[in-house]
């Protein structure tokens, strides 16, 4: 430890063996590249939250994509988010300048 690489404590290899166990993988007769064919076909579970009753709006694509680059520049409290939002020219759905109050009522709107 104290300096060694994962390499060199792992003996020579690349993958700790106490972190990461290696498996032989085995192909068998009832699979094909590793993978069942109803897996690779099956359609992903759709849970509860991911689940939308409508495409998204216009609006509510803008104010994603606003947010997204918010947060990703570190802005995470309401006040600065709002005044972030109203710089770069996102308005609410009403086109008017977002408050406080209108943000968190569009939050919980969308969100219910």
């Amino acid at each position: 430890v104290g300096g060694m690489t994962a390499r060199a404590r792992s003996g020579g290899s690349d993958i700790d063996s106490r972190v990461f166990p290696f498996e032989t993988q085995r192909p068998s007769a009832e699979r094909r590249y590793g993978m069942k064919q109803e897996d690779r076909i099956r359609e992903p579970e759709n849970r509860a939250w991911q689940t939308r009753t409508h495409s998204q709006t216009e609006f509510e694509r803008r104010l994603a994509d606003a947010l997204e680059l918010a947060f990703a520049d570190g802005v995470v409290d309401l006040a600065p988010l709002v005044d972030r939002l109203n710089s770069d020219g996102v308005r609410d759905e009403e086109n008017r300048a977002w408050t406080e109050k209108s943000f968190r009522a569009a939050m919980a709107r969308l969100g219910a």
